[in-house]
């Protein structure tokens, strides 16, 4: 079984940085909310007043949705445990923490394979001519494989696509075949 190990990194520059934008979100909140007084003046001042800050729920919500999207990532880059991508015989798995390990079995694997590549005399021994990798389908949850590997490793498919490249070629080889 092929482990690729997910950089904590990279988990952890995510959380800075959308911790980072939720400040950003909550300091104009906060500047304003500071000045605005609804014990004096009219009653226009006071609904006025109000009125700004029913609006300013709208980018506290935000940066709250921020915040959290922040220490989720921040909580996974400190996971005790092992995370990463393993790649058996069952098929692709990731395993990010004890609730979020996702099996994608070979069998319910759909490769969108381009047109051009049915034109091509292929040799089953050398490497499909693909630019990049093809979209990657799971038939059972209806995720792109594709994506959820490049979300955790970035737009570097060496990681991973040699992995999977010999799997998915005699997959395709097989029903090229029949």
């Amino acid at each position: 079984m092929l482990h690729l190990p997910i950089s904590r990194a990279t988990f952890a520059t995510r959380g800075v940085v959308y911790l980072a934008l939720a400040a950003a979100a909550l300091l104009p909140v906060y500047l304003i909310v500071r000045g605005l007084r609804f014990d004096v003046g009219t009653a226009a001042d006071r609904y006025s007043n109000l009125a700004i800050a029913w609006l300013l729920q709208v980018p506290a919500l935000a940066a709250g949705v921020l915040a959290l999207r922040g220490v989720r990532w921040l909580l996974l880059a400190a996971w005790p445990e092992s995370i990463g991508v393993w790649i058996g015989d069952e098929g692709i798995e990731l395993r990010l923490d004890r609730g979020a390990r996702r099996l994608f079995a070979w069998g319910a694997l759909e490769v969108q394979w381009p047109e051009y590549l049915e034109t091509l005399e292929l040799d089953p021994d050398e490497p499909l001519p693909l630019p990049e990798c093809p979209p990657i389908l799971d038939r059972t949850s209806g995720r792109r494989v594709d994506a959820e590997l490049r979300r955790f490793f970035g737009a570097e498919e060496r990681l991973w696509w040699p992995a999977v490249e010999e799997r998915v070629r005699a997959a395709y080889l097989a029903t090229r075949d029949v």
